[in-house]
């Protein structure tokens, strides 16, 4: 064989080996991403599912208070348990995402502020029975969760925006 002819082999064989090792770089880099964006998805989707399964709970419970089917014993630590959960799961959606840890903060004071200040709870949290709201009171509740209806979806908004 001439010397030409080994430069050739030589020079195919790199050209091979280049196209293998750049396909095997190429697959890696693709799982690498992959994986990532699997990861992330999943992440969100986590916080998403328990924005809404929050948000449903919200709804319940109103819905609930709007029937006057609610112990008024039970009223004020649905009222803790939803803001301890919620406060909970902003402060560690926070830390992965660009949300405001404050976001439920009003709607969460307004709903209490409503339900303590409000003369059906209080009398009937005295005799001991189920809180039946007046037409005028629940209109007011109802002006509370259009007020802030907005705020789960805004949230679920922003941590599908996120890289």
């Amino acid at each position: 064989m001439t010397f030409d002819q080994w430069i050739s082999i030589i020079d195919l064989f790199l050209s091979l080996l280049g196209i293998i090792v750049s396909a095997l770089i190429a697959v890696w880099v693709v799982k690498v991403i992959q994986n990532r964006l699997t990861d992330t998805r999943v992440i969100k989707d986590y916080f998403i599912d328990e924005i809404r399964d929050i948000r449903n709970q919200y709804r319940s419970f109103i819905n609930e208070l709007m029937k006057g089917a609610i112990e008024t014993r039970t009223i004020v630590s649905t009222c803790k348990l939803l803001n301890i959960r919620t406060g909970d799961l902003m402060q560690s959606a926070c830390s992965k995402f660009k949300l405001d840890e404050k976001t439920f903060s009003d709607y969460h004071y307004d709903l209490l502020s409503f339900i303590t200040d409000c003369d059906s709870v209080i009398n009937s949290y005295k005799n001991d029975e189920k809180a039946v709201l007046t037409q005028i009171e629940k209109v007011e509740l109802i002006s509370i969760q259009q007020k802030y209806a907005h705020l789960f979806n805004d949230v679920i908004l922003k941590i599908n925006d996120q890289d």
